[in-house]
């Protein structure tokens, strides 16, 4: 099965750099995030905290927390999906919540599906054992919060 990739420009220099999960399932290789140096060559970056060096299959950038800098949803196979907040550099800092518990592969949509000016999630989830979700933001200043609906709320700062 083929891994997944994003362009965005996540160190906030002007060029599109890549985030790469190239494997998207087992025992593979970590994430791989290369900043472009606005040229087109690549640098690799150390992904930041231990969760984000874990393999994934799923991948996706956005400003989830209104700082105007691309956040990264990790999806997973049979682990629970993450997101990392960007700090300005590049790097993720672990926001602490786990969606999806240990359902399977989660393919990420990022939208504002409720109309409120932030942006949503949408996970689609691989089979037929797992649901698909769906995470209102709710953002504030002091990070963001998604709740599963109609669940428990979790916060990510």
């Amino acid at each position: 099965m083929p891994g997944d990739a994003a362009l965005g420009d996540i160190d906030n220099d002007g060029g599109l750099d890549l985030v790469d999960c190239p494997i998207g399932m087992g025992d593979g290789e970590p994430i791989v995030i290369l900043l472009n140096d606005g040229f087109g060559a690549f640098t690799l970056l150390d992904a930041g905290e231990e969760p984000f060096r874990a393999v994934a299959s799923r991948v996706a950038l956005h400003d989830l927390n209104g700082d105007g800098h691309l956040d990264l949803f990790l999806g997973s196979f049979n682990a629970p999906d993450r997101i990392g907040l960007n700090d300005g550099t590049g790097r993720c800092v672990d926001s602490g919540l786990r969606l999806g518990g240990d359902m399977m592969d989660g393919i990420p949509g990022v939208g504002d599906l409720d109309g409120d000016g932030d942006p949503d999630l949408f996970i689609a989830r691989y089979g037929t054992e797992a649901p698909n979700e769906v995470w209102l933001n709710r953002l504030e200043r002091s990070g963001i919060d998604l709740p599963l609906c109609p669940g428990d709320a979790h916060s990510l700062r």
